[in-house]
Formats: structure tokens, sequence, C-alpha cells
């Protein structure tokens, strides 16, 4: 298994924004508007973020304060906080 760097708020954002863009576009298309500027299709669009993606670790973390355990999104942000005696695997991701 490869070490990725764990993703942050700011990698976080750049994908909301990516998608923000590619949903622009895909509803241009649709339209066959032509929006100014735009020299990517949103397929091109989607294959770049895919590889946005795959360069970081979006991965739920377990962690553990005073003896017990919760878990944090790749984000930092706590999903459960750290009241429980052990927590099993964990697959959830971006």
């Amino acid at each position: 298994m490869v070490n990725k760097p764990k993703a942050t708020v700011k990698n976080l954002q750049f994908v909301k924004k990516l998608d923000n863009i590619i949903d622009d576009i895909e509803k241009a298309e649709e339209n066959d508007e032509v929006i100014e500027g735009n020299r990517r299709s949103s397929y091109d669009l989607v294959m770049i973020r895919s590889q946005y993606i795959d360069r970081y670790d979006w991965y739920d973390t377990i962690f553990e304060k005073n003896g017990k355990y919760g878990t944090k999104d790749a984000t930092g942000k706590v999903l459960l906080p750290a009241k429980y005696d052990g927590i099993g695997e964990l697959c959830h991701k971006i």
C-alpha cells in the first residue's frame, strides 16, 4: 500500500469547487451552450477530479483519547467522539 498524504479541508474544498464547475458544464452541454473560456469537457474535469482524489488518503481514522476511541473524517472532523472502548474496521471514503 502506498502512503499518501492525508486529505485536508483545503483538498475537500477544491473537490467541491470542481464538482460545482462540472455540474455547470454538464448543464451547459445538455443545452448545447458554450461557456466562455471553457476548454475542457465535463468528462475531462471528471477525470482530473478522479486523479486528484487518488493522490490523497480520504479514509476516516480511529483516534484514542484518555483510553477511549472515536473516529475522525479525512479532514479531522470528529465523527464519533472518543467515548468507546473499541471501534472495528472503518471503510468510509470520499
